[in-house]
């Protein structure tokens, strides 16, 4: 999960983040309507307190035989939902709503595990095999800590985007063009180092070595008496110093010529 998250650029892990909370809004919505029609059925990918309330509403109405429990239960159910939602538009812009979500779902946590809690108790006080609403809870409770866990990511991402482009929607191209920055294809790198050779280019300078980059199909020499570098393509020739051109042969009949461009007699041999 955490590879996942690291391959995706920040906006798409801040989107990323939002969609989790969109999709658990919609799930707790789905999930009281289902309280309400009494069916057997409920998505767990969802908040507890909502499904706390309305349930707990129920039942004490139906202790008491009044009407009121329930209708404060669908009250703040419907508020706890609209606050994850407002917080899901407003989060788009404002990271301030993002962190109120992780804070709220934090909450919610607590209500998942006294939930769980009460799950356990019952089992033991009826004496009867839970296994069923056991998995459930526990399934519920890993749940909730996915969803919280892509809460905090986010927010952690939206300080990472406030930081580097100040803004929680930066410009495409310009997340594009910083996601190569300093690597072997952004441009202003070729032009400070030199041409890239990929990374077996072993004697490049740039990947530790102590020569500079050649293309291929050349070798570097280097002169032990002078020290300079000299390349050959693939044959043995002489290392001449870098920047010097290499001097012309004489023959050795040919008459040298002094400065004023007169030809001098050739040297006798004694």
């Amino acid at each position: 999960m955490r590879q996942q998250w690291q391959k995706k650029t920040l906006p798409q892990q801040y989107l990323t983040a939002r969609v989790n909370l969109m999709l658990m809004i919609v799930l707790s919505f789905i999930n009281l309507i289902l309280i309400l029609a009494d069916a057997d059925i409920q998505f767990m990918f969802s908040a507890s307190l909502p499904t706390f309330a309305a349930i707990w509403g129920y039942a004490f109405d139906t202790a008491a035989n009044t009407q009121i429990f329930s209708i404060l239960g669908i009250l703040v159910s419907v508020v706890w939902i609209g606050l994850f939602l407002l917080c899901f538009f407003l989060s788009k812009k404002r990271l301030g709503f993002m962190i109120a979500a992780a804070i709220l779902f934090a909450v919610d946590c607590i209500f998942c595990i006294a939930n769980f809690y009460l799950y356990m108790q019952a089992i033991q006080e009826m004496a009867e095999d839970g296994q069923g609403m056991i998995i459930s809870a526990v399934i519920e409770v890993l749940f909730h800590i996915w969803i919280l866990y892509y809460l905090i990511m986010g927010w952690r991402t939206g300080l990472k985007l406030k930081a580097k482009y100040g803004t929680l929607t930066p410009d495409p191209a310009q997340v594009q063009e910083g996601s190569y920055v300093g690597g072997p294809y952004d441009p202003n790198t070729q032009a400070a180092s030199g041409p890239y050779y990929g990374p077996y280019d072993t004697n490049a300078r740039a990947y530790g070595g102590t020569q500079p980059p050649q293309p291929y199909g050349q070798t570097e020499r280097k002169d032990p008496q002078t020290g300079a570098y000299g390349t050959s393509g693939g044959q043995d020739a002489a290392v001449q110093p870098q920047g010097q051109p290499a001097p012309t042969a004489q023959a050795p009949d040919e008459a040298p010529k002094d400065p004023a461009g007169e030809d001098q007699p050739p040297a006798q041999n004694s």
